[in-house]
């Protein structure tokens, strides 16, 4: 969970470029003192720190992105993202200083760059750092990075003997997360309401088999759900996306404005998410999310909250490493096909 405290700063002005300046050179001679302890390996940190922060085509706008982490009145951490080729982007120089880690500013770090990276096009996002940083592995793994083989353009080629890349190589841990594999997210046609409405009962009959009984769950209507996702879309024309794999619809995303009461006006609300489940962990759901987060910005909604069945553990997992957390007290219980259920609601505050 993040602490409420951090906060994170797009590096923009001089004073910021300075900050960033230090935490830069303070975190690459961390690492290069692990590379020459533990893998015999030297890096020319100077050249690094002055690539850093002199090349504006690097680490700015329009194709990159350098944040400073903020504890406080404190300046604790730095994250950056780079282009690597025209629609791969890479996660470089992270880094929480040790006092502040567990508060889940690298969390927040990961996140934000990688809505970054949806948004400036990149359809995947690399990285790569020393075997020795396990810590910072898991934090990858649980935002949905997977280990692949070492890839020629790294960042690291420039900074080191070529003799030793060998070395580099087998020292460090590639990685890489697919932000769409394929996907193509568009507002929701009438000709869509079918393929919805069956995303929705197949992934109900699969994801509450557990929590809801089997003849309840066959029972669930293609045709009475397609009615309703027609009504939905007369009424909120902008505001039903689907995912598209090979031209085929794979999810769905509808969103609008907070139905709850006693919520900030400026609250939007996830009303439904589903992906087909032939297609979990394609990375559907992220890019539905990430599409949907995007529009509810864009008309000035400030969080985002949604409902999740506390039985949903898949559901629960997806939200969290989304950004999403739940929110103390919200706890609620209603019948549905014979059964009380709970669910909790869970809020999504985006970083600085």
């Amino acid at each position: 969970m993040q602490d409420l405290s951090v906060r994170l700063v797009a590096v923009e002005s001089a004073a910021q470029r300075e900050a960033a300046r230090v935490l830069l050179s303070e975190y690459l001679h961390w690492v290069a003192g692990i590379a020459s302890s533990e893998y015999g390996l030297s890096f020319d940190v100077d050249a690094m720190v002055r690539s850093d922060i002199e090349d504006r085509s690097k680490f700015y706008p329009p194709a990159g992105r350098l944040y400073l982490v903020q504890h406080g009145a404190s300046l604790v951490g730095v994250g950056a993202l780079k282009r690597l080729a025209p629609s791969v982007g890479e996660v470089q120089r992270m880094y929480v200083q040790p006092h502040v880690r567990g508060l889940g500013a690298g969390r927040a770090l990961v996140e934000q760059l990688l809505r970054d990276a949806a948004e400036l096009g990149y359809t995947t996002v690399r990285l790569e750092s020393l075997r020795a940083l396990a810590a910072a592995h898991s934090l990858y793994r649980s935002v949905g990075f997977r280990q692949v083989d070492a890839y020629a353009e790294n960042s690291m080629n420039a900074y080191q003997d070529p003799a030793m890349l060998a070395r580099y190589r087998q020292s460090a841990v590639f990685m890489e997360l697919s932000l769409q594999a394929g996907i193509e997210v568009e507002p929701a046609a009438p000709s869509d309401c079918h393929a919805v409405a069956e995303v929705h009962v197949g992934s109900w009959q699969q994801a509450y088999r557990e929590v809801l009984p089997a003849a309840y769950l066959a029972a669930l209507s293609v045709a009475q759900r397609e009615a309703m996702w027609i009504r939905h879309l007369e009424q909120q024309p902008s505001h039903l996306l689907v995912a598209r794999h090979a031209g085929h619809v794979v999810g769905f995303v509808a969103f609008g404005a907070s139905r709850d009461e006693g919520v900030p006006a400026e609250r939007g609300e996830i009303w439904a998410l589903y992906v087909r489940p032939s297609a979990w962990s394609c990375g559907a759901g992220l890019a539905l999310w990430l599409a949907a987060a995007k529009q509810l910005t864009s008309e000035g909604f400030t969080s985002v909250s949604l409902w999740v069945i506390a039985g949903n553990q898949r559901a629960i997992r997806f939200y969290a490493r989304a950004g999403f957390e739940a929110e103390l007290g919200s706890r609620k219980s209603f019948e549905l096909g014979g059964v009380t259920l709970e669910e909790v609601r869970h809020v999504y505050r985006p970083a600085g």
